[in-house]
């Protein structure tokens, strides 16, 4: 998509794939200079299990709208990653006993695991929207703040952002109050407070549709539309 780097999109499916490459033999490694070698069969069900869940953890919602039109393609990479982790593990022997060498390799990728949740969580309450765009990459709030940041720099990008965060699922009151700023930005102030007027009208439909209270005020005018055209018809000269 023109005017997004693309390559903020790929950081949360690359993390998924170098665990389901990475994390099993690691684990294998870890445990075999810890176990002896007759416990390598349940060592090598242990590092299977514990890189299984690594990939899910790290997996779930991995390809972002800016890749795929809906969340559910990120199930299949999932599936096809899983897929990879078991392939490798049902190429040596098997074995559930001793339980001890089981969750000793398991112990690696889930460290992964409880890491990777741990840091979806603080991306997707970050005030700085990339992170979570990078580890998160279906939190539309995210796209949105991201968006707003850019709107007076780069009004390209920030449009870039707005259409990805809908197709995440922002209201479109948010969307549309976002693109006001772009339009005022760009010096269109006729189009600029169109799309503001719009914001209004679909800001108060989604607050009856979802029983919420609406309330004077509760959408503020976007500061490059203020700024920039003013009150009046015409716009106004930035000293």
């Amino acid at each position: 998509m023109a005017g997004f780097p693309i390559e903020e999109a790929l950081v949360a499916p690359a993390l998924a794939a170098v665990a389901a490459f990475a994390v099993p033999r690691a684990s294998r490694g870890v445990a075999s200079r810890f176990l002896p070698e007759e416990s390598m069969g349940a060592a090598n069900v242990g590092a299977t299990i514990g890189a299984a869940l690594a990939v899910i953890a790290l997996g779930v919602d991995a390809l972002g709208p800016a890749l795929v039109p809906t969340r559910a393609w990120s199930g299949a990479l999932l599936a096809a990653l899983v897929f990879v982790v078991l392939g490798q593990g049902l190429r040596g022997a098997r074995a559930w006993r001793p339980l001890g060498a089981v969750v000793v390799a398991s112990s690696l990728g889930l460290a992964v695991a409880l890491g990777g949740l741990a840091a979806r969580r603080v991306a997707a309450q970050a005030d700085d929207g990339w992170w979570s765009i990078r580890l998160a990459p279906w939190n539309g709030e995210a796209y949105l703040a991201a968006g707003w940041s850019l709107a007076a720099d780069s009004p390209e990008r920030a449009e870039a952002l707005a259409t990805l965060g809908e197709r995440a699922g922002i209201r479109a009151s948010d969307a549309t109050r976002l693109r006001s700023e772009i339009a005022a930005v760009e010096g269109d102030c006729a189009l600029a407070r169109g799309l503001y007027e719009r914001a209004i009208v679909e800001h108060a439909r989604e607050a009856l549709e979802s029983w919420e209270r609406l309330e004077l005020g509760a959408l503020p005018v976007p500061e490059q539309l203020a700024l920039r055209c003013g009150l009046g018809d015409e716009p106004t000269e930035l000293e």
